[in-house]
């Protein structure tokens, strides 16, 4: 007995289902892109870089943060800036995860409006958390080995803020 990989919809509903969820997802893609790309970068970053310093400055390390594009956290003794870029806001993520929430039909409307919160609380916490965490391999294991980690903490963010959440809001809510 062979076993099969179905990569298509396997009749016309699934396809149309399927096609509907798509089409949903693109609009909404392009929609959350354009409504985020009307407020200044800067923002975003100063929202991440803040309560970054915060916490580091909270956890005895001496930092003070530059606003500009990108927004700069500077540790005392560092002969470098820590830049808090587009991809460190994890905007893209929040909005190909708030997308699929909006695109999941399956799930009545209030649901999707709950998980649009949590969403957005889940990654941004998580974010954040991702942010501390390779700044502080910077500080104790050195640029090198942060920037390694710092490459593999986005790729798990990456994964886990948008599939991890959304398997389990599924779950959950389907």
């Amino acid at each position: 007995m062979t076993k099969t990989l179905l990569v298509f919809p396997s009749n016309r509903e699934d396809f149309l289902v399927a096609g509907k969820f798509l089409l949903f997802f693109l609009i909404s893609f392009i929609a959350l892109d354009a409504i985020v790309n009307l407020i200044p970068l800067e923002l975003f970053e100063a929202m991440f870089a803040a309560p970054t310093n915060f916490i580091l400055n909270l956890l005895g390390f001496e930092s003070s943060m530059q606003s500009g594009e990108p927004v700069l956290i500077f540790l005392k003794d560092f002969n470098f800036p820590i830049a808090i870029s587009y991809l460190c806001t994890g905007l893209l993520e929040w909005i190909v995860l708030c997308s699929t929430l909006v695109a999941s039909s399956e799930v009545n409307a209030k649901k999707r409006m709950i998980g649009l919160v949590g969403a957005t609380v889940f990654v941004f916490l998580f974010n954040l958390t991702r942010i501390l965490a390779s700044i502080l391999f910077i500080v104790f294991f050195g640029l090198s080995f942060a920037e390694f980690s710092h490459d593999v903490f986005f790729r798990v963010f990456l994964f886990f803020s948008i599939a991890g959440f959304y398997f389990f809001w599924l779950k959950n809510n389907a």
